[in-house]
């Protein structure tokens, strides 16, 4: 997609979409100055400006930047049910539009329609909300929202957002396999593991990568059952692979992929396991801490498309979208909720929601020229422009010029710092590195 459709695409989001949708919700019933479009501008736009931003701070970042005067106490009134579902609607409507086409130059991925990496996050919320969103309690908040991202690599789109109370597992997400298309990678972690799921994926004609649940049997092709731990235990390579299938009943055929740990992150594992069970009161077993010397990854990626050590460094990429977590909870303040209100709370974690998408949509295709710039140093470079966007969005002119301006930036400003010690896994993608070199 082109600077000049991007551009479009916003101006059309933020102002004719939005006043549409807020006469569709009833959130906009008759004439007022407060429309649609100008309350999505300024909770968008003020949260990306300032992310701790205030009643007070919304309500002068209105009159500053679109000239409507409203009071603190007015913009709260307008934070209703109509609002939350009109904000809702906005969401979803940015991440239909706010989705780009140009794809990352990495020769090893051009083989998959799209590489969708799928994790969670938590954000703890007020404990009067404990009903409506349970959380975890004990230690934990008791009332807590989990976001359920799946975003396409490749093009750095956000596929699918789904918000959920906190305790509801990963493994009980659906979405990723909802999204999923043919040929495409779905890189996904032991959250999310389950028999089901993969084969699920295969019958879509789709690829997966996750790591071995190691209490999941598995089977040779004839049906014997494997003893993984004998069998890693008089093994003396440092990887292989072998094809072994999972499910008694289906045998679903897979790579079954084994790389040996170095000592240190091995021993790291098993005190994070021994903890972790400590908490729950239970006790790990011998051969659960003798596996951790392994690292088994699982795929039906064929090995002519991917060799082994490929899928090693592969399964790495689902560290980019801890990244993207970073971002939006560091600089967007995504934990930080006002209010203790419902829809309070979800109208202001909408508007920066929205406001992260438009900052992945506009700024993605700079990465097809850069894989070397940082996420965090371009939005540093977004928001500073944040409050000169506002003032141009409804002119197609004033608005191409801003997303200009926020380009040369970016490649100019947002580099990572040079690393002596080690490439990233974006240039080991982009040189074929082997990763375990």
């Amino acid at each position: 997609m082109n600077i000049k459709k991007m551009v479009e695409s916003v101006k059309g989001f933020f102002n004719k979409s939005a006043d549409e949708k807020a006469k569709e919700t009833h959130f906009v019933q008759r004439k007022s100055k407060m429309s649609g479009s100008i309350f999505l501008q300024t909770l968008v736009f003020g949260f990306l400006d300032n992310a701790r931003s205030s009643l007070n701070d919304l309500v002068e970042f209105c009159h500053t930047h679109f000239e409507v005067d409203i009071s603190a106490q007015g913009l709260n009134e307008r934070i209703n049910n109509y609002n939350l579902k009109f904000l809702g609607e906005m969401f979803r409507l940015a991440l239909t539009i706010f989705r780009q086409a140009i794809k990352l130059p990495l020769k090893i991925l051009t083989q998959f329609t799209a590489v969708n990496i799928t994790d969670s996050t938590g954000i703890s919320l007020p404990e009067s909300l404990s009903e409506e969103f349970p959380g975890s309690g004990g230690a934990a908040s008791s009332a807590a929202l989990k976001i359920q991202l799946v975003m396409d690599f490749l093009t750095g789109s956000f596929k699918k957002v789904t918000l959920t109370d906190g305790i509801t597992p990963d493994q009980k997400y659906k979405g990723h396999i909802d999204v999923a298309e043919k040929n495409s990678l779905n890189i996904f972690d032991l959250g999310y593991f389950a028999i089901s799921y993969l084969k699920a994926l295969a019958d879509k004609g789709a690829y997966f990568l996750c790591r071995l649940l190691t209490t999941t049997n598995l089977y040779y092709e004839d049906g014997s059952k494997v003893n993984l731990l004998s069998l890693l235990r008089s093994e003396r390579r440092d990887r292989f692979e072998l094809v072994l299938c999972i499910g008694q009943k289906i045998m679903l055929s897979c790579r079954v992929c084994f790389f040996r740990a170095p000592e240190e992150v091995a021993n790291r594992r098993r005190q994070k396991a021994r903890e972790e069970a400590r908490k729950k009161g239970r006790n790990v077993s011998k051969n659960s801490l003798e596996l951790m010397d392994w690292t088994i990854l699982l795929t039906n990626v064929p090995s002519c498309m991917l060799l082994l050590d490929q899928v090693a460094l592969l399964y790495s990429v689902r560290w980019q979208i801890e990244l993207i977590f970073k971002l939006w909870k560091s600089h967007m303040k995504l934990y930080i909720i006002s209010g203790y209100r419902k829809e309070r709370i979800l109208v202001e974690l909408y508007a920066k929601l929205i406001g992260l998408v438009l900052f992945q949509f506009l700024t993605m295709p700079l990465w097809s020229k850069d894989i070397n710039l940082s996420p965090t140093k371009a939005f540093k470079r977004f928001v500073k422009k944040i409050r000169v966007m506002a003032i141009a969005i409804g002119s197609l002119r004033k608005l191409k010029k801003v997303v200009d301006q926020i380009h040369s930036a970016i490649l100019r400003f947002a580099k990572r710092e040079k690393r002596k010690s080690r490439l990233t896994t974006c240039q080991q993608l982009f040189l074929e590195a082997d990763y375990y070199a």
